[in-house]
C-alpha cells in the first residue's frame, strides 16, 4: 500500500528529494523504493506501537530535524498523508501546522490531490492559550496574601 500510493504521488507530482518513514526496512521495502523513478530515502523506524500519538508524533519529529538540519529555510515541505495508521496522519498534521510548515498531499485512485487543513495554530489556537495564561498570571497577582512575621 505505502509504495502503490507513493508510485501514485511521484507520477503526478516532482520533487527534489523522498524521504519514507517505515517500521521496517525489509529487502522488499528496498526494492520498491530503489523501483520508484527518483531516489528514495528510506529511514527505519521502531515503535513498539504505530498507533502511539507521543511515540509516532517524537520519532517524526526526529526524523525531520535530522532530514532539515542546516537547510530548514530553504526547504518547501510536502507531507503525503494517504499511508499510514491515524497516529501518523495526525501526527503529520501537527508537525506540518507548526514545527515544519508544509503542504499536505493525498493519494485515492490513481489520483492525487493537494488538501487543505483549516486551521492554523499560530492564529487561531495560540492567541486563546496566552490568553489564559494571562488571565492566570493576572489573577494570581491580585491575591491578597497576609504575611506575618513573628
Amino acid at each position: 500500500m505505502l509504495f502503490r500510493s507513493l508510485s501514485t504521488l511521484l507520477k503526478h507530482r516532482t520533487f527534489d528529494e523522498v524521504h519514507v518513514l517505515c517500521t521496517e526496512s525489509t529487502p522488499l521495502v528496498k526494492k520498491c523504493a530503489s523501483d520508484l523513478a527518483i531516489g528514495v530515502q528510506i529511514h527505519p523506524v521502531k515503535l513498539t506501537s504505530a498507533t502511539r500519538y507521543d511515540l509516532v508524533f517524537a520519532k517524526m519529529k526526529e526524523v525531520m530535524q535530522k532530514a532539515l538540519e542546516g537547510r530548514r529555510d530553504e526547504v518547501k515541505v510536502s507531507v503525503h498523508l494517504s499511508s499510514g495508521t491515524a497516529a501518523m496522519a495526525a501526527a503529520w498534521v501537527l508537525l506540518g501546522k507548526s514545527l515544519f510548515p508544509a503542504e499536505f498531499l493525498e493519494t485515492s485512485h490513481g489520483d492525487t490531490t493537494r488538501t487543505e487543513i483549516p486551521f492554523d495554530l499560530e492564529t487561531d489556537y495560540l492567541p486563546q492559550v496566552l490568553g489564559a495564561s494571562d488571565r492566570l498570571i493576572q489573577d494570581s497577582s491580585q491575591l491578597d496574601v497576609a504575611v506575618e512575621f513573628g
